[in-house]
C-alpha cells in the first residue's frame, strides 16, 4: 500500500477534542470529475492513536459539487464505532469508493461523549492489490 500525501484527507488528525460534535477532515480531495470514474479507488481509515474516554464515533465520507461542502451528501458511514474498538493501529474502514461521488470528497467524524485522545488517518488508495491465483 502506497500512501500519497495528495490523497490524504486526515493525516494523523487529532480528534482528542471531539466532544458531542462533528469535526471534518483537515483536507478534502478534488477528484477532478463527478460520477463513477473512480472505479477501483479505495477509502481507508486507520486509527493511529487509540481513542480515550468518549462513547463512540461515526466515521462519515461526504461528497459535494463545491469545495465549501455547502450541500454535502453522505456516501458512506460506519455508524457508532465504540471507543473500545478505536484502538491504536486498527483499521476502521477499507472500502471501494462508493458510486455517485461528486467532484469533492472529505471525511467527517461525529463523536458521542467527550474524548481526550484519538488520531485518525483517512486516505484514498489507488494501488489496490489484485489477488492472483
Amino acid at each position: 500500500m502506497i500512501l500519497d500525501k495528495e490523497l490524504m484527507m486526515s493525516d494523523a488528525q487529532d480528534l482528542g477534542a471531539l466532544s458531542d460534535a462533528t469535526i471534518v477532515s483537515t483536507n478534502y480531495i478534488d477528484l477532478g470529475n463527478a460520477g463513477n470514474a473512480n472505479k477501483g479507488t479505495r477509502l481507508r481509515v486507520d486509527v493511529g492513536e487509540a481513542f480515550a474516554d468518549g462513547t463512540s464515533v461515526n466515521i462519515i465520507l461526504q461528497s459535494d459539487d463545491n469545495a465549501a461542502f455547502a450541500s454535502a451528501t453522505t456516501l458512506y458511514q460506519t455508524g457508532a464505532v465504540v471507543t473500545a474498538s478505536l484502538t491504536a493501529y486498527s483499521n476502521q474502514v477499507d472500502i471501494e469508493l462508493p458510486r455517485g461521488c461528486e467532484q469533492y470528497v472529505r471525511m467527517a467524524y461525529t463523536g458521542v461523549g467527550t474524548f481526550t485522545a484519538g488520531k485518525v488517518t483517512a486516505s484514498l488508495l489507488m494501488d489496490t492489490p489484485m489477488n492472483q491465483s
